[in-house]
């Protein structure tokens, strides 16, 4: 292993050996490893880059598509028809309600 002097080459010699392993490369799909999309350092102790982390996960997580729902992601919510006929029955009311008065 390469010798390092201080934490920051260390990290930055990690960095660059997953960005090139697995990220910048065709290959790991090939061989059955997941899909790796970034490399984001974190530190329990210090809590750096946390907020970081879960921005990446919920951007990724938000453009999952929903099971069997073809143009619903897993964000959006559902409601059921019912709801979505009496809030427009509802307003259809409020409407003419309004145009009278």
């Amino acid at each position: 292993m390469i010798k390092l002097k201080n934490y920051r080459q260390l990290s930055e010699h990690y960095q660059s050996f997953l960005y090139q392993r697995f990220i910048d490369t065709s290959q790991s799909e090939k061989f059955g490893y997941p899909k790796v999309i970034d490399s984001i350092e974190i530190s329990s102790k210090t809590e750096s880059n946390i907020i970081q982390l879960l921005t990446l996960i919920f951007n990724i997580a938000e453009q999952l598509l929903a099971p069997g729902g073809q143009d619903q992601t897993v964000f959006q919510p559902r409601f059921p028809a019912k709801y979505i006929y009496l809030e427009e029955a509802l307003e259809e009311y409020r409407q003419n309600r309004k145009h009278r008065f």
